[in-house]
C-alpha cells in the first residue's frame, strides 16, 4: 500500500484488493507413484473407455491415466489440465492480462468439477483461482457459475472444511479474489448466493487459527456489500467468535476482524454497542478491547492493520459510546505516528488527522472535557510535522491547526503557550518559502483565528509573524 488512492480506498471500504493464490508444489511425480493402468479402466479426464484401440497414457505431472487426446504426445507428456496449471504457476504478467475462460469454454476440463479425484478437481479449482485477477475474468466466472453451481462449490467447501482438505483453501482463494475489486456487485453475488452463511456457519466450528484468518478474509470482501455486512453482524455468535479472535494476538485476522467491524458500522451505527459493549462481557471480552487492539495496531508493521484500526476509531467516535474511547494517552500515540518515517511513507496520514478533527467536533458538539484534543503533546507532534517534507503530511498538519483554531481557539492557545516560538519559527519558514500553497492557506487562516480569540498568545503569535496580507 504504497500510494495515497489506493490507501484512500482501503481506508474507506475495508477492500485492499489483495489476491490469494493457492501454489503447487507438484512439478514432476516419480513414477512408481503413478496410478497403476488396472485401476483405472476409463480416462480420467473424458471418460473414454480404454481398449486395444485407447491406450492408457500418465501425466508425467500429476501421475492420472487419460487417453491421447487429453493427455497428447509432447516431450514433457501432461494431461490438459496440467499443461495450464503449470504455465499458470511459472508465468509472471500483469493482472490485466490473466485469461479464464481457457478453462470455462473447455467442457472436458470444466467436467473435472464432477471428478471423484480431488486432485483434478482441486488444480482446476486452483487455476480458476489464480486467474481471477481483473473484472474481466469475474465477469466471466459471474457467467458461468451460475447459482446452481455456485451450490455445488459451497457443497465441495463444507466437505473441504470437515476433511481439512487442501481443496478448501482453494475455494476460499477464489470468494476472496472474485471479490478483491473496487466493485461492490461481485460480492454482492455471493450474497445472493449465500456464501456469507456457509462461511459464517464454518466459523462456530473448532477450526486451526489460520483457517478462521482465511474464512475471516473471505467475510471482510464480503462485507463490502451493505445487505451482507447486515447479515454478518445479525447471525448469532459472530462477535463472539470475533473476540476469541482477537484475543489470539494474530494480526492477520485482528486486521480482517477490524475492517469487517468498520463494514459493519457503515450500514449499522448502532452496532456499537456490540463492537465496543459498555459493560465487559463475561467469557467473551472487556468493555474497551477493541481500543486496545486498535492502539497496539497503531504501531504494527503491517500498513493495512495500521489502516484499519485508524478507521475503526474514527467509526466509533462517532457512535453514542465514543466518550468511552476516547482517551489522551491514545490521542499522544496517534500523533506520535504522524512523524514516523515508514509511516509516512504508507501515504495513510489524512485518515489519522481526520481522526483527530473528528474529536475536535464531538469535543465542541458535547462539551466533553475527556476528550483531550487539546493536549501540549498531541499539538507539539502537530506542529513539528508541519515542518515535514512530505506534503501529505505538512498539509494534513495545517488543515488539523486550521480544524483546531476553528472548535476552540482560545484552548488552541493555550495548547501553544510553551511551543510559541517553535510554531512561530515554522509557520513563518513556510510562508517565506510557499512551497506549499494549500499549507500557506491553513496557516493563514489558523494564525487569524489565534488573533481573533482575544487570547494574549494568539495576538502575541500573530504580532510575531507580521502582516499576512498579501501572502497568499
Amino acid at each position: 500500500m504504497d500510494d495515497l488512492p489506493q490507501a484512500q480506498f482501503f481506508f474507506e471500504t475495508g477492500i485492499d484488493t489483495e489476491i490469494l493464490l493457492t501454489p503447487c508444489l507438484l512439478t514432476r511425480m516419480s513414477q512408481e507413484k503413478w496410478l497403476a493402468d488396472n485401476d483405472v479402466p476409463a480416462c480420467m479426464m473424458c471418460g473414454t473407455q480404454f481398449g486395444f484401440s485407447n491406450r492408457r497414457h500418465h501425466c508425467r505431472r500429476c501421475g492420472r491415466v487419460f487417453c491421447a487426446v487429453c493427455c497428447p504426445e509432447a516431450e514433457f507428456r501432461a494431461c490438459l489440465i496440467c499443461v495450464p496449471a503449470k504455465e499458470i504457476d511459472e508465468r509472471l504478467q500483469s493482472p490485466q492480462l490473466y485469461e479464464i475462460n481457457q478453462f470455462l469454454d473447455n467442457p472436458k476440463l470444466m467436467s473435472l468439477l464432477n471428478q471423484p479425484d480431488e486432485f483434478l478437481r482441486s488444480e482446476l479449482l486452483r487455476c480458476l483461482q489464480n486467474s481471477l485477477r481483473n473484472n474481466r475474468t469475474r465477469d466471466q466466472f459471474l457467467k458461468y457459475f451460475g447459482p446452481m453451481v455456485l451450490q455445488s462449490l459451497l457443497e465441495y467447501y463444507t466437505a473441504a472444511l470437515k476433511t481439512q482438505s487442501p481443496l478448501f483453501t482453494t475455494i476460499i482463494g477464489i470468494f476472496v479474489n472474485f471479490t478483491a475489486t473496487a466493485q461492490p456487485h461481485y460480492a454482492g453475488y455471493l450474497h445472493e448466493c449465500n456464501v456469507p452463511v456457509a462461511l459464517l456457519a464454518s466459523l462456530n466450528q473448532p477450526l486451526p487459527l489460520q483457517t478462521q484468518i482465511l474464512i475471516f478474509h473471505a467475510l471482510r470482501n464480503v462485507s463490502y456489500c451493505f445487505q451482507a455486512a447486515k447479515q454478518i453482524s445479525e447471525f448469532p455468535g459472530f462477535y463472539q467468535v470475533c473476540f476469541q479472535v482477537l484475543q489470539t494476538g494474530a494480526i492477520r485476522a485482528q486486521e480482517f476482524i477490524l475492517a469487517i467491524f468498520g463494514n459493519i458500522l457503515r450500514v449499522s451505527p448502532e452496532s456499537s454497542k456490540q463492537i465496543l459493549p459498555i459493560e465487559p462481557i463475561q467469557g467473551i471480552c472487556k468493555s474497551s478491547q477493541i481500543v486496545q487492539v486498535c492502539t497496539q495496531l497503531l504501531f504494527e508493521k503491517n500498513q493495512s492493520a495500521q489502516i484499519m484500526s485508524m478507521r475503526l476509531i474514527v467509526m466509533l467516535f462517532q457512535s453514542e459510546v465514543a466518550a468511552l474511547i476516547i482517551k489522551t494517552e491514545l490521542l499522544k500515540n496517534i500523533s506520535r505516528l504522524f512523524k514516523e518515517s515508514e509511516f509516512v511513507q504508507m501515504a495513510a496520514m489524512f485518515s489519522t488527522f481526520q481522526i483527530l478533527i473528528e474529536i475536535g467536533r464531538i469535543h465542541k458538539k458535547q462539551k466533553d472535557n475527556t476528550v483531550c484534543l487539546f493536549n501540549k503533546n498531541v499539538v507539539q507532534n502537530i506542529v513539528e510535522c508541519l515542518q515535514s517534507d512530505n506534503a501529505v503530511t505538512s498539509r494534513s498538519a495545517a488543515a488539523v491547526l486550521h480544524a483546531m483554531a476553528e472548535i476552540d481557539s482560545v484552548k488552541l492557545c493555550t495548547a501553544l503557550t510553551d511551543l510559541q516560538q517553535q510554531f512561530v519559527g515554522t509557520v513563518k519558514g513556510l510562508l517565506e518559502n510557499e512551497q506549499f500553497y494549500d499549507v500557506s492557506e491553513h496557516l493563514v487562516e489558523c494564525v487569524i483565528l489565534l488573533e481573533k480569540s482575544e487570547n494574549e498568545v494568539g495576538k502575541a503569535i500573530k504580532q510575531s509573524i507580521g502582516d499576512l496580507e498579501g501572502v497568499l
